[in-house]
């Protein structure tokens, strides 16, 4: 009960009762009926009003005094779709609120309004935008606006063309038709453009500010028109960007596919009406362009033409005076003629700018040959007697020629397709009676640049079987020498100079000459013939070579001569070769006045001459084997050095201290013994492979493969050595005179102790291991014998620990001395401990001892006592 109760003061005081407002959760409604949530800012799923829900409409209409009587439709009734619905009686229909409409927009298709954003609709009025009265299908009027219409397309795919603004006019009309037209007002400064395109793309496909497509009909068809009253631009392009595209300020393409019949086709029209010189006194320009010289890029054009069609066609077509100037058509001008002249005329100036045909007066350049007139034909061959100059000013020579940076300064072609005997490209031909010196063609070179220079550069090429000479020389006569070709190089630099230079290429299977000198036998005279004379002035600087010849080709020659080979100083000092090769084991002997001829080796010298094959009654002073001067002395074997005596080393064997470059002191007899050995001293090695790796000094190794792993190191044998002894114990050194130092601290019982004698096999994988010997090098049938040997000994590394702890230097233990090295025993050294513990022991018997006896003397007179008292 007081539940209830609580629930109606509740509601008492959530509902505001008065005369004409209602309040729910307020007590102050601004409403006739005021309802407000819970909470403004976290509404519960509560806070609502729910109209009443119907499945369908009532089958009785609500009256007028239901007028706007709402519900929500939760099915689909016919055409009705669920939502909220209001009665309105006029139309006695039930009204939804979406579909409430009106009439500025239909859905196209129908007269009802659009029931979604992207619905297409229609509107048959005018529609105004910006002002309150439509005189046009769609009339735009903006104030201070930026853009007052603004058109977007944007395109994804390639289906179709795509347009911004399509205007189409058809119709019989004989009226004018505008597709789009401007009127543009207004007093202010600024820029006013009826059509204003920028285009700011990366696409690659043409762009067009206005394409214009006419089809059909005789009459004119104008793209563009304009009419201005005062000042005006026609059409301004400005193109500003770095694209690498073509640019066009105006661009007319006739297409033969969509045009026809005989009217001209214009690309540019100009034509001036209604002009005259009372009412307009400025010039008139049909095309003006101007290009500063500051614009730059590649050539300039004013006017770029062409046309292909060169029987009828005309690039330019001028009915008019033609000007043509460089700067000002006042100053620097001239203007050509207005007809076309008489054959055989030509233009003449008059200095002031008028250009007109004249009949060509006779001049004395060139002469026709055979009188003294001119030329009257192109073929004519011609004469002149006084010197001409090309490229110059001044004629020095006969023919003066001066070229600037041009590839050839006289270029000369001679063409031959018949056989008429010996042709000349040039003749030069020197007669007369003169002391002077004579140069049928005289070359100076005085550039300075980097490039390649000639005098002279041939080229010869062709299939002819002919023969073919860069250079022909045929001299005769006269007693002065006589040169094919003289060179003079005057060099300074550092530049090798050549006084020829012969460089051979092609497939050619033939045989090819860097140079070729044939004596014609019928010409011969009583003088010297000399294929190649080489002279050089034993006062000239550098090494001297009379010929340097470079053949890497083992299976050429450097030289190869057919003939007597002399060598030798000079006349009275020189031998020459034999002609043929001689038989196997010969050699070349002299006989002292320049004849060397093959002799037979064991006879041809005499008794003093070395035999391989033996020597008998020889004389150590004068027959020995070696060398009489301060260098080493090398044996081979298979051209591979395989001994070696010399001061700094001592090698016998192949690849003996092979690797040795700065070692010194150092013997090896054995192939590959002290083989790495680079800079080690003092080291001796005896045996194949002995002291093979390793660069340790004052160190021998003696034995096939013996290794040696540190200095001052002496090392015999192998791993697979099981026994090494003679027939007398070895000796140590052991003078007091060499003695310094000398200690009685030598434990002995404490030492021998703690020793652990065992027996052991010996690990010879793991010896091979640590020293790297190439498997090349062990003895397998050796080895499998040490490996059954059972050894007694000592483990150094615990030898070690008891000495350490004990604080005794112990000699008997060979430590490593580097990280190649290993641990040793000299079992000579334990004696020393054990002699040392012997004694320590026979103190400890005689001390027992002298206790015995004493213990002895003292029971002897007990029972002496005992025997006396009994």
């Amino acid at each position: 009960m007081f539940r209830k109760l609580l629930f109606l003061l509740t509601i008492g005081f959530g509902i505001q009762w008065s005369y004409a407002q209602v309040g729910i959760n307020t007590t102050t409604p601004n409403a006739q009926l005021e309802i407000q949530s819970s909470n403004s800012s976290n509404p519960s799923n509560k806070d609502g009003i729910l109209i009443p829900k119907i499945e369908v409409f009532p089958a009785v209409s609500p009256t007028a005094l239901q007028q706007g009587m709402l519900v929500y439709l939760i099915n689909t009734v016919g055409v009705n779709q669920p939502g909220f619905y209001y009665w309105d009686n006029i139309s006695t229909s039930w009204i939804s609120l979406k579909d409430a409409s009106d009439a500025d927009w239909f859905a196209v298709g129908g007269t009802a309004s659009p029931s979604t954003i992207n619905d297409n609709m229609y509107h048959l009025g005018n529609v105004a935008i910006g002002k309150n009265t439509a005189n046009y299908p769609l009339e735009v009027t903006g104030a201070n606006a930026l853009t007052n219409l603004n058109l977007s397309l944007s395109a994804t795919t390639n289906t179709s063309e795509r347009v911004g603004l399509s205007n189409t006019i058809t119709g019989t009309s004989n009226n004018d038709f505008t597709f789009l037209k401007n009127n543009i007002f207004g007093t202010g400064t600024g820029f006013k453009y009826g059509l204003n395109n920028i285009f700011n793309s990366s696409a690659n496909g043409d762009q067009y500010g206005l394409f214009n497509d006419f089809q059909n009909a005789n009459a004119w068809k104008v793209g563009t028109a304009n009419s201005f009253i005062g000042a005006g631009i026609g059409l301004d392009n400005n193109f500003t960007g770095t694209d690498n595209g073509d640019r066009y300020g105006s661009y007319t393409r006739f297409s033969a596919d969509y045009n026809s019949g005989t009217g001209n086709w214009y690309g540019h029209n100009v034509t001036f009406d209604y002009v005259t010189t009372t009412t307009n006194s400025g010039d008139k320009y049909g095309y003006s362009v101007s290009i500063p010289p500051s614009v730059g890029g590649g050539a300039h054009y004013g006017v770029q033409s062409y046309v292909g069609n060169l029987t009828t066609g005309y690039s330019g077509y001028f009915s008019g005076r033609v000007s043509i100037g460089n700067t000002s058509l006042d100053t620097d001008h001239y203007i050509l003629p207005l007809t076309r002249g008489t054959d055989g005329q030509i233009m003449q100036t008059d200095g002031n700018g008028n250009v007109t045909w004249q009949s060509p007066s006779t001049d004395e350049d060139w002469f026709e040959e055979g009188g003294t007139s001119s030329p009257t034909n192109i073929n004519n061959n011609i004469y002149r007697l006084g010197y001409v100059a090309i490229g110059k000013n001044i004629a020095n020579y006969p023919l003066d020629v001066a070229g600037t940076n041009e590839i050839n300064a006289i270029n000369a072609t001679l063409s031959v397709s018949n056989t008429l005997g010996v042709r000349k490209l040039f003749n030069n031909a020197i007669t007369g009676n003169t002391a002077d010196v004579l140069y049928n063609r005289y070359s100076t070179n005085s550039n300075s640049g980097n490039g390649t220079h000639y005098g002279d550069y041939m080229y010869l090429s062709g299939n002819g079987t002919g023969e073919k000479y860069g250079n022909y020389l045929t001299m005769a006569n006269g007693s002065g020498n006589k040169y094919g070709t003289y060179t003079e190089i005057i060099s300074t630099g550092s530049a090798y100079s050549y006084g020829s230079r012969t460089y051979l290429r092609g497939n050619s299977s033939g045989t090819m000459y860097g140079h070729y000198t044939f004596f014609d036998t019928s010409y011969s005279g009583s003088g010297s013939k000399v294929g190649y004379g080489v002279y050089i002035p034993n006062g000239s600087g550098g090494t001297h070579y009379g010929l340097d010849i470079s053949v890497p080709n083992l299976s050429g020659y450097a030289a190869s001569f057919l003939g007597r080979v002399a060598i030798g100083l000079g006349t009275g000092d020189r031998y020459i070769l034999p002609l043929s090769r001689g038989t196997a084991g010969q050699i070349i002997q002299t006989d002292g006045v320049g004849n060397a001829s093959w002799v037979d080796a064991g006879t041809g010298l005499g008794a003093s001459f070395w035999k391989a094959t033996g020597n008998s009654g020889t004389n150590a002073t004068v027959n020995f084997i070696g060398t009489t001067d301060a260098q080493d002395l090398i044996f081979k074997r298979n051209n591979v050095v395989s001994g070696k005596i010399g001061i700094a080393n001592t090698a016998f064997g192949v690849e003996s201290l092979f690797s040795a470059t700065s070692a010194n002191r150092n013997t090896a007899i054995g192939s590959n013994a002290l083989h790495e050995n680079v800079s080690a001293s003092f080291s001796t090695a005896l045996g194949a492979n002995a002291f093979y790796s390793g660069n340790y000094s004052n160190s021998v190794a003696i034995g096939d493969a013996a290794v040696v792993s540190a200095n001052n190191q002496i090392r015999m044998g192998d791993a697979g050595v099981t026994s090494i002894g003679g027939f007398a114990n070895w000796t140590n050194v052991s003078d007091k005179r060499f003695k310094k130092n000398v200690q009685e601290n030598v434990p002995g019982l404490a030492f021998v102790t703690q020793l652990k004698p065992v027996t052991y096999s010996l690990d010879l994988d793991a010896i091979h291991s640590y020293l790297k010997t190439p498997d090349t090098i062990r003895k397998v049938q050796i080895e499998l014998e040490k490996r059954q040997e059972i050894q007694t000994g000592f483990i150094a590394q615990e030898v070690e620990k008891v000495a350490n702890d004990l604080g005794f230097v112990f000699s008997g233990i060979d430590k490593p001395k580097n990280g190649n090295d290993y641990y040793g025993l000299r079992y000579a050294e334990f004696v020393v401990p054990l002699v040392k513990a012997v004694q320590e022991q026979q103190e400890i018997i005689n001390e027992q001892e002298h206790k015995i006896k004493s213990l002895e003397e003292r029971l002897s007179k007990l029972e002496t006592l005992l025997i006396e008292k009994e």
